[in-house]
């Protein structure tokens, strides 16, 4: 039996060292609203979004302290998170599982590209006043 794991722990390992997850591009997307470039996807190949960080969409305060930003939900540590919608990209892929990441780290689940790119932007009614950036990652997932 041991053996047995033994070996099947190894040729996991192997495989997924062979046909691991590649980042195939990587970048910050500013909270003043420029698009990222277009990041190129090759048709029928499986990816997944994934964006870290917070940023500030304004000067807005409540219950006395400044709030925060990050891809999905707007939060200070004086009050409970509140869904909002930023983050956009061209393929309208949905970000999260709907629930708030107190480490700001937010997945899309995987998908299979239908078009040869995607971009990126955040969304706002009034940028001058926004500061910060968000990191993005397009992953291409080998299944």
């Amino acid at each position: 039996m041991r053996h047995f794991l033994r070996t099947t722990i190894f040729c996991i390992f192997s495989i997924s060292s062979i046909y691991g997850d590649t980042v195939v591009w990587s970048g910050n997307l500013s909270a003043k609203g420029e698009q990222s470039p277009i990041v190129p996807l090759t048709l029928g190949k499986h990816y997944r979004i994934k964006v870290s960080g917070t940023m500030n969409l304004g000067k807005w305060w409540q219950q006395g302290k400044p709030l925060e930003d990050d891809a999905c939900y707007e939060f200070n540590d004086s009050m409970p998170a509140i869904k909002i919608d930023s983050f956009k990209n061209s393929l309208h892929i949905h970000l999260g599982d709907g629930k708030y990441h107190p480490d700001h780290l937010y997945q899309s689940e995987l998908f299979t590209a239908a078009q040869e790119g995607v971009h990126f932007w955040i969304y706002d009614t009034d940028y001058s006043d926004n500061s910060g950036s968000l990191h993005v990652e397009v992953i291409e997932v080998s299944i």
